[in-house]
């Protein structure tokens, strides 16, 4: 069996070929109302030459059948800030009687990659946090990180 070695940022691991890299990441924001927030971002290298609605309209139809009592709030077209286009879409559902979660998320289509991030709230952090999440969501990049550079390390003595 042929194989190809996957690296990432902090380990490496040998797969076959018939692996994809499907690579997602949390982003861990405070816990509030029970609810751990988080920002997920989620990465899709076999996303085509689909456009945008192409991309995002399946995921938002699977969103509304998977997610028990799921309803759209809205959904639309929006910028991000460095001008890259995405599509916008804010659920509410019921993962129990007793608990409603409101879930934002954004499709991005760059360059044959797609991106898809997801922000959930409670009813109350959607106002207290959401502003904040809003801002960084809109501020987000799509494509290849810049080079930082990292300063060298103090001797030890």
């Amino acid at each position: 069996m042929e194989s190809r070695t996957f690296v990432a940022d902090r380990f490496s691991i040998d797969l076959g070929v018939d692996w994809t890299d499907r690579t997602a990441y949390v982003l861990m924001g405070p816990e509030e109302h029970d609810l751990q927030h988080t920002i997920t971002i989620a990465t899709d290298d076999d996303a085509g030459a689909e456009d945008l609605l192409a991309y995002a309209y399946p995921q938002v139809d699977s969103i509304l059948e998977t997610l028990k009592g799921c309803r759209c709030q809205a959904r639309g077209l929006t910028r991000l800030d460095c001008g890259v286009p995405a599509y916008f879409a804010a659920f509410v559902w019921w993962p129990s009687d007793e608990r409603r979660v409101y879930q934002e998320v954004w499709f991005v289509l760059h360059e044959g990659t797609g991106y898809r991030i997801t922000a959930s709230f409670t009813r109350k952090t959607r106002k207290t946090l959401g502003p904040a999440v809003r801002r960084a969501v809109h501020g987000f990049i799509p494509g290849s990180a810049p080079v930082r550079s990292i300063p060298p390390s103090s001797p030890r003595t």
